[in-house]
């Protein structure tokens, strides 16, 4: 993994040597609470997607929160885009992917997934929640993934979604229906002020 990511940075570089555009999505996409991150789209001189050229060369992984693109494609369509160039780059076993052990793969995803159940029951009963404690237009992921029914997918997605003006609008996030919001309705808050904000 350090070998590629040395690998990954100097072709990042490479890419970047000639001048770029960064485009921000004006929307906080924080994971860890104790750091904050600008999500953004950088363009090579070229007109590429930084993003889409590490996936396509097994340098980097389709994976987290999207927003829609600066040409107006959809989150989930930029998703699905960096899904079959993260397939297409295993299938030739571009980069990192030549590394890989296909016949561990089954079990070892078992195993990563059984790991993240288990810690997500952990977080679940250390976390006593307060009522009315979670802003869902500023929180970060991992505070979104203490609400009851919210894991790391949920909340990608709920971020993607910002900003909410009531705390119902967060039925139109994909993975919460009714008895989802019912269950996390009690532990979120939209301050006058956050709503303002966000207009």
């Amino acid at each position: 993994a350090k070998k590629y990511g040395a690998i990954a940075g100097r072709r990042t570089a490479e890419l970047l040597a000639n001048p770029f555009s960064v485009h921000t999505a004006h929307a906080d996409a924080r994971g860890d609470g104790k750091y904050q991150r600008i999500y953004a789209f950088v363009t090579t001189s070229r007109g590429a997607d930084l993003a889409a050229e590490l996936v396509r060369e097994g340098l980097a992984r389709a994976h987290g929160v999207c927003r829609e693109t600066p040409e107006g494609k959809s989150a989930n369509d930029y998703r699905e885009e960096l899904g079959d160039l993260e397939l297409h780059a295993a299938k030739k076993e571009s980069g990192v992917w030549k590394l890989t052990d296909w016949d561990k793969l089954t079990g070892e995803r078992q195993l990563e997934r059984k790991e993240a159940a288990e810690l997500s029951i952990a977080i679940e009963g250390a976390a006593t929640l307060e009522p009315k404690s979670i802003n869902p237009n500023t929180a970060a992921r991992d505070e979104l993934m203490k609400l009851p029914g919210v894991g790391e997918v949920t909340a990608n997605r709920i971020i993607e979604g910002r900003p909410y003006m009531t705390v119902d609008d967060l039925e139109r996030v994909s993975g919460i229906g009714e008895k989802t919001l019912e269950q996390i309705k009690p532990f979120l808050r939209l301050p006058e002020s956050s709503t303002a904000r966000t207009r």
